[in-house]
């Protein structure tokens, strides 16, 4: 019987580190396949009910350098980002919940 490969979805919220990552260090360790996912969530770009930012301008500079080091982490360890819609994102996730 052949081994049936072992899929990870990892979705990144806000901790974007991946060299101490439970998740990510698990997921090496067992499954065959890495996909994670990462995007700038709309709601920390509203204001607060009291008219202030939520995120100001040096939390988005953070940000990005941050996203700008996660891609240069993943394809450290030979998973390469890829630019996705969110529809394909959820495919991605059933499929791996029908699948596994």
């Amino acid at each position: 019987m052949q081994d049936r490969k072992r899929n990870a979805l990892i979705w990144l919220r806000n901790d974007l580190r991946i060299e101490d990552h439970y998740a990510f260090h698990n997921a090496s360790k067992n499954c065959d396949r890495i996909i994670a996912y990462y995007t700038f969530d709309p709601k920390q770009f509203k204001e607060t009910p009291w008219g202030f930012k939520k995120t100001g301008k040096f939390r988005v500079q953070f940000l990005i350098e941050t996203r700008k080091q996660l891609k240069v982490d993943l394809k450290t360890h030979k998973l390469y980002p890829r630019k996705h819609s969110r529809k394909k994102v959820w495919q991605w996730c059933v499929f791996l919940v029908i699948n596994y």
